[in-house]
C-alpha cells in the first residue's frame, strides 16, 4: 500500500551515499528466517499449511517506528523498526510452529526463528552486509528524519531462491501461485477488499448515474513529492 512506496523511495534515496553493502528493492517484514524442505515435503505443503493458519486472521496490523541500526555476522543491518501488533506476532510465532517438523534450518537462524513472540526482532531491511563506514554515513543521513507508518500484512510470501513460490492473501484469503501473485487483477482484488475491511469502501458502489442523489467529498488530503 502506501507506506511500500515511501518505504521503497528511503532504499532508493538513503542507499546513495553508503556504497558497500547489499539492498533490498521490495521491503518486506521476514517471519521465518532461511530454510529448506526435508526430503519428501512440496512446496505446496508448506504454503497450505500457512493458508490453515493465516485464514483465521483477517486484520494484522503493525506499525513503523523510525530506523534501527545493528551489527550482524557479516556487517551491519539498516531497518525500519517495527512495532508488532499482538495478531502478528500470534501469527508469525503459529506458522514457525506448524512448518517446524517439516524444514531444515540453517544452524545460525534456529536460534532466532524460536525466539518468543517479545523477543523475535520484528524489522523491515533496508540494507545488510555493510561497512561500518557506511553506516556511520547512514547515521548522519537519518539524523533529522524519523519515519511512523501505520501498516497492515496483506500477503504472506513464500519464497524459493528469492522468487515468489506461493502468496497467502490475507484479505481475500486466497493462496495464490506465483503468476497470480504478480498479477494486477489479483492485486486490486486485495486492495479494493482490504478497504472494505477497513469500511473505508462499500461491498457495491452506487452507480453514479443515480438521479435524484447530491453527491460530494469531502477532507482531502493530498501531498506534494
Amino acid at each position: 500500500m502506501l507506506e511500500k512506496y515511501i518505504i521503497k523511495r528511503y532504499i532508493k534515496t538513503i542507499s546513495k551515499p553508503a556504497r558497500t553493502g547489499r539492498w533490498h528493492k521490495v521491503p518486506h517484514i521476514t517471519l521465518v528466517y532461511s530454510f529448506r524442505l526435508r526430503e519428501g515435503v512440496k512446496d505446496w505443503d508448506i504454503a497450505k499449511i500457512i493458508q490453515n493458519i493465516a485464514s483465521k486472521y483477517r486484520l494484522v496490523k503493525f506499525h513503523y517506528d523510525g530506523f534501527e541500526i545493528r551489527r550482524g555476522n557479516k556487517g551491519y543491518v539498516f531497518a525500519l523498526k517495527i512495532k508488532p501488533s499482538y495478531e502478528l506476532k500470534k501469527l508469525r510465532k503459529e506458522i514457525y510452529r506448524e512448518i517446524k517438523p517439516f524444514i531444515a534450518e540453517r544452524p545460525d537462524v534456529m536460534e532466532h526463528n524460536d525466539f518468543d513472540e517479545d523477543e523475535f526482532w520484528f524489522h523491515a531491511t533496508i540494507g545488510y552486509r555493510l561497512s561500518e563506514k557506511s553506516v556511520n554515513l547512514l547515521k548522519k543521513k537519518i539524523q533529522s528524519k524519523y519515519e511512523y507508518l501505520l501498516a497492515s500484512a496483506l500477503r504472506i510470501t513464500l519464497l524459493k531462491k528469492s522468487k515468489i513460490r506461493y502468496e497467502y492473501d490475507i484479505p481475500t484469503r486466497k493462496l495464490l501461485n506465483r503468476r497470480k501473485a504478480l498479477s494486477r487483477k489479483y492485486y486490486a482484488e486485495m486492495v479494493k477488499m482490504h478497504r472494505e475491511i477497513l469500511q473505508i469502501e462499500t461491498p457495491q458502489r452506487p452507480s453514479l448515474s443515480s438521479k435524484g442523489r447530491i453527491w460530494f467529498i469531502s477532507d482531502t488530503h493530498f501531498e506534494l513529492w
